[in-house]
């Protein structure tokens, strides 16, 4: 499940899963895993994608589902939707 609190840490090393590795501390690391990370990318590039406009109808769909699916709350939904567009969130 997708929280805030991951995405707070994934904002904090720049979507750089490396940095996250080799400099994250003992709380970031146990607080997500890789797969964790990896859904992150994927649910950032698809709503970087449906915000350029060319995404088709079926699959903006289809990340909605996957977002209420993955992610703990609106909040949560929001502060991804921020990131995408290269915005920082609180």
């Amino acid at each position: 499940m997708i929280t805030t609190e991951k995405l707070k840490i994934y904002q904090r090393f720049n979507g750089d899963s490396h940095g996250w590795g080799q400099f994250g501390s003992e709380a970031d690391k146990a607080a997500m895993d890789d797969d964790d990370w990896m859904i992150i990318d994927s649910l950032i590039r698809d709503i970087y994608l449906i915000n350029t406009g060319l995404a088709a109808d079926a699959f903006i769909e289809s990340v909605d589902e996957k977002l209420e699916e993955l992610c703990d709350s609106e909040d949560t939904m929001q502060a991804l939707r921020r990131l995408a567009l290269g915005k920082p969130f609180k």
